[in-house]
């Protein structure tokens, strides 16, 4: 609890923006209009339906993090990702992630130990549906909406960067980090 506390104190003081500790997951949750998920959970987090309030955005990186009732209770429900993905080539089998395809046999894949059942993405329309028009996002702000953001390889955490980037460079912030410290000569 104080490590917790210790860290909304500094955040606040840091960003200049309240940020507040909480005991759970529903408290997080509860009068927010966005709720984004990045864990490395092996269970689902947001799994009771009556956590998710009217006019609420729910997106994450994993399907994992959602529940199926709680996936459920969702108006719009839209998913990032390729066809392939829901119809690996012959030979894979997917596990875990949309993109954790492992190469072999039956026999080979039944050795991997997958530690929690993901929600399954497939069947969900693609964001390009409604960017396209092929169907209606939202219709109302009371509706909750979901957007599985599996399969973009990290594209929203670079395009974050790049704005931080850019305003730490407006504002004067930061230094300059050498690229030679992120390249290495030998292979892992």
């Amino acid at each position: 609890i104080q490590h917790r506390e210790c860290y909304a104190r500094e955040m606040t003081q840091k960003l200049g923006v309240r940020v507040t500790a909480v005991e759970s997951i529903p408290d997080a949750m509860r009068g927010t209009d966005i709720v984004a998920s990045c864990t490395d959970s092996v269970r689902p987090l947001v799994s009771d339906p009556s956590w998710i309030e009217d006019g609420m955005h729910l997106t994450c990186v994993k399907p994992l993090e959602f529940g199926p009732e709680a996936v459920k209770s969702c108006d719009l429900v839209v998913r990032m990702g390729y066809e392939t993905f829901d119809n690996p080539e012959q030979g894979t089998r997917r596990i875990g992630g949309m993109a954790a395809l492992v190469a072999g046999n039956e026999a080979e894949s039944a050795r991997i130990v997958n530690p929690g059942k993901e929600t399954s993405v497939t069947g969900y329309p693609f964001l390009t549906d409604i960017m396209a028009g092929r169907i209606q996002g939202r219709t109302s702000d009371k509706q909750k909406s979901l957007h599985f953001n599996e399969g973009t390889q990290g594209l929203q955490f670079a395009a974050t960067a790049g704005y931080v980037v850019r305003e730490a460079k407006r504002r004067g912030l930061g230094r300059e980090i050498p690229t030679r410290w992120f390249l290495q000569n030998i292979r892992d």
